[in-house]
């Protein structure tokens, strides 16, 4: 995943600004984007910094305070993030259009990004989580999803951050649970205390990184 689109999704995931430091940390940390230099914090600084400079109110993030990086308030979607299909009840892959596609890709409905790892985890995770990459690459294989962009794997894990953060912020309960190092699973096929360690633990998260700022 690009620098600022490892950036994007680690903000849309705490729907908070963080330092440039903690936010290197994270996209180190959960697999999102590898430093080529001995000196990342002063990378991340500099690539928000620039896109900032150059691209003005059109550029995602916004500088909150010095060293300090959120996401621009505005109601769209974010642009590291693929648009979804649109879905009807006519939207197939057909043998015509696609005449070399294996017979079980020619029946499938595509889905959303989202929909599509829900059936990827229901279908293969066994209750146990799996990276994005591979969710990826399975919701692909099987033709459930489609798209023209060059990094599909970093529309997938964006998509679900999205989905997450949005479900929070109406109370409603989530599908997805990040378990770090991107992976992901179901919420419903999570066992109760592990769900309940994982809430607890972002929750004492978000209460330090408040603090801190």
């Amino acid at each position: 995943m690009k620098l600022l689109d490892a950036a994007g999704a680690i903000l849309v995931e705490v729907s908070v600004p963080l330092h440039v430091t903690e936010l290197t940390r994270r996209m180190i940390e959960q697999g999102l984007w590898q430093p080529q230099g001995k000196t990342p914090v002063d990378s991340v600084r500099s690539a928000l910094a620039v896109d900032i400079s150059e691209r003005g109110l059109l550029s995602r993030f916004e500088r909150v305070h010095k060293g300090t990086f959120g996401l621009r308030s505005r109601e769209v979607t974010p642009s590291f993030v693929d648009p979804q299909p649109v879905i009807t009840d006519s939207t197939f892959l057909s043998s015509e259009s696609a005449p070399d596609t294996p017979s079980l890709i020619n029946t499938a409905k595509l889905l959303s990004f989202t929909d599509a790892a829900e059936h990827v985890l229901e279908r293969f995770g066994k209750d146990q989580p799996l990276h994005y990459r591979d969710i990826t690459e399975r919701a692909l294989g099987l033709g459930l999803i489609t798209t023209q962009g060059k990094t599909p794997e970093a529309t997938m894990y964006a998509q679900i951050l999205v989905e997450n953060g949005r479900r929070a912020k109406r109370g409603e309960a989530a599908r997805f649970i990040q378990y770090g190092k991107g992976l992901i699973g179901l919420a419903k096929g999570a066992r109760p205390d592990l769900a309940d360690l994982i809430d607890t633990h972002n929750a004492n998260t978000r209460k330090r990184l408040h603090d801190h700022l």
